[in-house]
């Protein structure tokens, strides 16, 4: 609590405002739905309100997702909240760490300002599957500051092994949340290397830990890469799993500074299916003179032993770090994310911040006037963006047409919009949109199995087990397909087919209780002894979730398709 106080103290009537404002621009997250992976994780994940089980995972968002789930009950809400909760701790403790590292009252605001409210954010902070990139950040700062503080207590050994402990134990908190954090050692040493004097063994020894928990961590979790390729790909084949990084890493830092300077066309969906030839050079120069203020800052900044200029290099190496994982050559991940950019944005921030306070240092212009009407401007701009972006991530409704306005050329978009327009009951422009997204994206499964979905609804059953069947041929795991396959099937009064397929089902379903369920039904026309086994799977399968065990019962009731 002291220490609370002690960081409230540092600037009380600023930090108070802040986390008012931003939580004013983020109240307008809560009223939201859930939404894209949320549906899956959350809403309909059986195993998600199994606290003992996620507690096994050592994975921070799924054990505060479980502990809210259980506590609240699958309401939106609390989730919202929890994530914007964990923006204003971040929002504190990004300005606890920029107030110790630049000692400079405006940067500090300024760079504060712009991680609490500027639009970028919003898609960690709106989207309820966000939180592990608000966890993560928001440790990660903490254990920098801790190391920050470590290297700084020279002369009294305790506290410096006290902040070391501390700092550790934050980054393997911050680990168990986003492998994404694997990357700190490089910033750690970046913040050495620029603002720790004098350069001295014992602070160089004392990032050891640093290294080894990081190692440890990359070294448990190479054989995740191959299931990452399929998550990242799922639904969809003909994709290399590599990237050209002469092509991606150019294309990702010029999209990233560009959003962040200019962030009107932000999305959920950032393709490139096609990259104009002079956006490429753009980015080929925008990424040189990144790299090139980098260098030349570094050099001016050590030689010359300016900490404030230093600040410069030092938030573009934190920017550029913190994407590494996903600017690998290997297609684990989107070229560019908005929620990817949450940590680096904090560097890009610093760079900017230092750059204009320098500039206007040398200008001679009056500090707190200049930093007056800059915050008047740009605090209605950010926040109207901020909240419209917001709104827009409000539900389904409104976050695809918003999405697809953007990123035309995006199937993934399309594909979402064919959900959209079939929920509205729209079935020309339903067919129509996923038939978008499958010539955007040819052997697209995801697109082809909605499309089939379509057609079943409307009981053309032969086009709709054509395009399952060819789903299938693009995503062979693809289980609902399959599922679907027996449906009909089973419509058809063609038992062993449906049995077939059904089964083909179970063996890919992870939680196949629906398909135990249709076994069950299936059987009951042909075998009771069989009937009765597949119910009892489904029964153990529904874990007393009531639900499920409500669903059983109608079925054992009617059990008719």
């Amino acid at each position: 609590m002291k220490y609370l106080k002690r960081i409230f103290a540092l600037d009380p009537q600023f930090i108070y405002f802040l986390l008012i404002l931003t939580t004013v621009v983020y109240a307008f997250s809560w009223s939201g739905e859930f939404l894209s992976d949320d549906i899956a994780g959350i809403q309909y994940n059986p195993n998600i309100s199994d606290f003992f089980l996620q507690l096994k995972t050592l994975n921070i968002n799924n054990i505060y997702n479980s502990t809210i789930l259980n506590i609240f009950g699958v309401k939106p809400f609390w989730f919202h909240l929890s994530n914007t909760i964990f923006h204003l701790m971040a929002v504190v403790a990004v300005y606890v760490f920029i107030h110790k590292l630049s000692k400079t009252l405006w940067v500090t605001r300024l760079t504060t300002l712009l991680f609490a409210i500027h639009p970028i954010e919003t898609e960690v902070i709106a989207w309820i599957s966000g939180l592990s990139y608000a966890t993560y950040t928001l440790l990660f700062i903490i254990s920098l500051t801790f190391y920050l503080v470590a290297f700084k207590a020279i002369k009294n050994t305790s506290n410096k092994l006290k902040y070391l402990i501390c700092a550790n134990i934050f980054l393997i908190l911050s680990l168990s949340s986003s492998e994404k954090a694997v990357i700190y050692p490089a910033i750690l040493i970046a913040m050495l290397v620029f603002f720790i004097r004098p350069f001295t063994k014992i602070n160089i020894f004392s990032t050891i830990p640093a290294f080894i928990i990081s190692g440890i961590y990359t070294l448990s979790r190479i054989s995740d890469v191959s299931a990452r390729l399929g998550n990242v790909n799922s639904g969809y084949t003909g994709e290399s799993v590599a990237f050209d990084p002469l092509v991606q890493i150019p294309i990702a830092i010029y999209s990233y500074i560009k959003l962040i300077l200019i962030p009107f066309n932000l999305t959920l969906y950032h393709e490139f299916n096609s990259f104009p030839q002079w956006e490429y050079a753009l980015a080929v120069i925008v990424t040189i003179i990144t790299l090139a203020i980098i260098i030349a800052s570094s050099y001016y900044a050590l030689k010359k032993q300016r900490p404030l200029v230093a600040l410069i290099p030092f938030g573009l190496i934190f920017f550029i770090s913190s994407l590494a994982l996903t600017l690998l050559p290997i297609n684990i991940a989107w070229v560019v994310a908005e929620r990817y950019v949450h940590l680096g944005s904090i560097g890009f921030f610093i760079s900017i911040s230092a750059t204009i306070y320098i500039i206007i240092d040398k200008l001679s212009i009056n500090k707190d006037s200049f930093y007056q009407w800059t915050f008047i401007v740009l605090i209605p701009l950010l926040a109207i963006l901020t909240i419209r972006r917001n709104l827009q991530w409000h539900s389904q409704d409104t976050l695809w047409p918003a999405t697809v306005k953007i990123s035309p050329d995006s199937a993934y978009a399309w594909n979402n919009m064919g959900d959209y327009y079939g929920r509205h009951g729209d079935t020309k422009n339903s067919i129509q949109a996923f038939e978008n997204a499958r010539k955007i994206r040819p052997r697209y499964a995801d697109a082809t199995h909605n499309l089939a979905n379509v057609y079943m609804q409307i009981g053309e059953a032969t086009k709709a087990s054509e395009l399952f069947k060819e789903a299938l041929s693009y995503s062979p795991t693809l289980y609902q397909s399959y599922t679907n396959l027996g449906r009909i099937a089973l419509s058809l009064q063609q038992f062993e087919p449906a049995i077939d397929y059904l089964v083909k089902a179970t063996e890919i379903n992870p939680d196949p209780f629906n398909e135990y369920l249709l076994l069950y039904v299936v059987y009951s026309k042909i075998d009771t002894n069989k009937a009765t086994s597949a119910l009892a799977r489904a029964i153990t399968l529904a874990k007393n979730n009531p639900q499920r065990l409500q669903i059983i019962n109608q079925v054992q009731q009617n059990p008719k398709l």
